[in-house]
């Protein structure tokens, strides 16, 4: 009983040191998460107007990717998702891009959160069986893309404001090199996300009618 307790607390402070060495990707993720909760509520609460012009929207989006071709869906995908990480991307080499970077999270979060909220509200168990087959199994992978890239321009932002007031010396090359380095892998996640998307729509899309 002793040892179970003992690896218990040595559990609880593994955890607790993860936590604190990745209390950034927490805060981001907690944004994007935050925004999600507050999408969703929008959707709830929205009047019938605003439902009106997201059913109309939704019902276009959904026979265009229907009808649409895998490679369309790809890019359409794609381009949904990299203008946020080419922003966060931007942000990190700026001094002031920190603020940018914290909203990018959020804003997504609240356009997923605002999308799923409406599916939910409007057509329940089978709006959300579109969410799980269709929308998050790409999301996944753009949205942890995304966190890592927005953890990563953080860092770079904290640095060149540094750098600039006079904090610590100037920024190295081969710290830039690496931040370049690091947003190609994350670059090509954000392709291999669009693949799933556009792969997942063709597959499970043609189930469900709205």
């Amino acid at each position: 009983m002793k040892a179970y307790g003992i690896r218990i607390s040595n559990t609880a402070k593994g955890f607790l040191k993860g936590a604190a060495d990745n209390w950034k990707l927490l805060v981001l993720a907690s944004l994007f998460i935050a925004g999600m909760v507050f999408g969703a509520a929008a959707a709830k609460t929205s009047g019938s107007e605003l439902i009106q012009k997201l059913t109309l929207t939704f019902i276009n989006y959904t026979k265009l990717r229907i009808t649409q071709g895998m490679f369309a869906n790809f890019c359409n995908s794609f381009i949904s998702v990299i203008v946020y990480l080419i922003a966060v991307f931007i942000s990190g080499l700026c001094a002031v891009g920190l603020p940018f970077i914290g909203a990018v999270p959020l804003f997504r979060g609240l356009g997923l959160g605002l999308m799923c909220g409406y599916l939910y509200r409007a057509y329940e168990l089978t709006g959300i069986g579109y969410c799980l087959l269709t929308i998050y199994p790409g999301a996944v992978l753009s949205v942890a893309a995304l966190i890592y890239a927005c953890n990563e321009g953080a860092i770079m932002s904290v640095d060149a404001f540094s750098s600039i007031s006079g904090k610590k010396e100037r920024t190295a090359e081969s710290t830039i090199k690496l931040y370049c380095t690091r947003f190609a892998v994350l670059f090509a996640v954000t392709i291999l996300s669009a693949a799933v998307d556009a792969l997942f729509t063709k597959a499970f899309s043609g189930f469900f009618t709205f």
